[in-house]
């Protein structure tokens, strides 16, 4: 029954994944033909279309990651949260090193990098934030981490995005809490 299971979301996970390659990619691309093919579009025009498509492919691949367990796990989350800081936003971290990761499976270093993932995304969309902190600390058994944000904060409303960071905690056994009020940045606790 397990493998059944396992196998049905394989297939599920592919077909949602080459939906989103056709919708976001394909359909993208199509586009940029076309405008060659019209050849009154300038060279720059199209590489500028190009980088965009290769930035949603990237992005695709990016939600659809899988934890390498050949590299540091520390190097990898340092790699995500590095890619979100910009000449607007600081993003500080603290203990990241610290941990031994591999106290954590597989699946729920996963599910930590896809709702680290989903925070930044968020704050990235939403919150207007100029600086981000990251804490993280190894508390007896436990993993915690604490992300914080300066930015305009909301009347606290879960929505897909938060919901689905919430499922992915509570599947690996975890715990996670939310904090916002308008004007006063957000608080995520995280426990695994």
């Amino acid at each position: 029954r397990n493998k059944k299971k396992l196998v049905e979301n394989v297939i599920q996970t592919e077909g949602r994944i080459s939906k989103t390659v056709h919708d976001v990619i394909a359909n993208d691309i199509y586009q940029i033909m076309t405008k060659l093919q019209i050849e009154k579009n300038s060279k720059a025009e199209i590489l500028d279309d190009l980088d965009i498509v290769y930035n949603k492919a990237r992005d695709i691949s990016r939600n659809n990651f899988v934890i390498d367990d050949s590299i540091e796990y520390s190097e990898i989350i340092g790699d995500l949260l590095n890619s979100y800081e910009s000449m607007e936003l600081r993003l500080i971290t603290n203990g990241l090193k610290k941990i031994d990761w591999s106290r954590l499976t597989i699946h729920k270093r996963n599910m930590l990098y896809r709702v680290l993932k989903e925070l930044l995304t968020n704050m990235t969309k939403y919150s207007k934030a100029s600086l981000v902190t990251i804490v993280f600390e190894e508390k007896g058994n436990g993993v915690f981490i604490k992300y914080k944000d300066n930015g305009v904060g909301c009347d606290f409303v879960k929505k897909n995005g938060l919901v689905n960071a919430e499922n992915r905690i509570k599947s690996v056994g975890g715990a996670i809490t939310f904090e916002s009020e308008p004007n006063n940045g957000f608080l995520c606790k995280i426990k695994l």
